[in-house]
């Protein structure tokens, strides 16, 4: 796996194989977040880490996560569109 923990907002390249990019939303913390990188790192795909540093970061955008909770992920189609899971 490529090493996400060097920054937040890290972008991680993969091989071309999808045409979306994704964008991965979670505390810096190894836990839940970790399984999505791996599968996304595995399927070859280009993806961005953002990682939130403390609370205050995660109550504004809490009511549009699904379920209020984190990780995130938006897929961002080639089109320009976004859908956030």
């Amino acid at each position: 796996m490529a090493d996400s923990s060097a920054q937040n907002g890290i972008l991680v390249s993969g091989d071309g194989r999808t045409a979306e990019t994704f964008e991965l939303m979670y505390f810096h913390l190894r836990m839940v977040g970790d399984v999505p990188r791996y599968l996304l790192d595995i399927g070859g795909a280009t993806y961005k880490n953002v990682f939130l540093t403390d609370d205050d970061e995660f109550w504004p955008i809490k009511e549009d996560n699904l379920f209020g909770k984190l990780p995130r992920l938006t897929i961002k189609a080639a089109d320009g569109s976004e859908k956030v899971r």
